[in-house]
């Protein structure tokens, strides 16, 4: 599972470092396949590339740490990303729809849905307050009744011995 996850987040780095270069070593090409506006923007895309450039660094950390926490905030990241992009492409048509986006929304959406799910345990954990709490009540809860049962029967026992 770990190598499915590493995997993953390397794709999802790869794709965001190359959007990101791209856009920092040749804006007006990039910004053509990217946006529908004829105006550029040279402020808007550089924060925009490192932007991207942060999101690549994150996932590079969290390869070589995946844990819980950064497999969740990867998959926010990529859901987040991809929420916005779909909204920009299909709703407010501010992103040109060809090749590249749209198979970019769909590694994204991909990514994002499987680290979701992958991480869905983690997830549960963190808003129940954690997979030990949860768990210790129900073994209490089994021990507690085995040793009700027990006290039963041997009361049982004892009753029918003094008859």
């Amino acid at each position: 599972m770990k190598n499915h996850i590493q995997l993953s987040l390397t794709v999802a780095a790869l794709l965001y470092l190359v959007w990101a270069i791209s856009f920092l070593i040749m804006p007006e090409t990039a910004h053509s396949y990217f946006s529908t506006a004829d105006k550029i923007d040279e402020g808007m895309l550089a924060l925009f590339a490192a932007s991207l450039l942060a999101f690549a660094v994150i996932f590079m950390l969290a390869i070589n740490n995946p844990s819980d926490d950064m497999v969740q905030v990867s998959a926010v990241a990529l859901g987040t990303i991809a929420v916005v992009a779909a909204y920009q492409m299909f709703i407010s048509d501010g992103i040109s729809l060809n090749v590249s986006t749209v198979l970019s929304l769909i590694v994204t959406a991909g990514l994002a849905t499987y680290l979701i799910i992958v991480s869905t345990d983690g997830l549960v954990d963190m808003f129940t307050g954690g997979g030990a709490k949860r768990k210790a009540p129900r073994k209490k809860a089994k021990k507690k009744v085995k040793k009700e049962a027990k006290k039963k029967t041997k009361k049982k026992a004892v009753k029918r011995r003094a008859r």
